[in-house]
């Protein structure tokens, strides 16, 4: 398999070349977002730009800024667990 080489830049106003062999190896390192810059409240249905937001919405089942924050570090613990190097913006 030949490999792939992605540029990502501004983790931290640095550039990182990512290597990627293939899709199957051990995880080493993840970007795992913040949830603080979710709104308080849902957005409105013409400010949505993909379909998962737009059904959540619609039948009225986004979830809280507080849930995805408990959420997301939730799945930090798990990453960590298993020696995988998480930034966090």
């Amino acid at each position: 398999m030949s490999e792939k080489v992605i540029k990502f830049v501004e983790i931290q106003n640095l550039i990182m070349n990512l290597n990627v062999i293939n899709e199957t190896s051990l995880l080493k390192t993840v970007v795992l977002g913040q949830p603080g810059s979710l709104s308080e409240g849902p957005p409105l249905l013409e400010e949505v730009y993909d379909a998962k937001s737009y059904h959540s919405i619609k039948n009225n089942i986004c979830p809280t800024k507080e849930a995805v924050h408990k959420e997301m570090s939730a799945f930090e613990k798990i990453l960590k667990k298993y020696d995988v190097q998480v930034f966090r913006p």
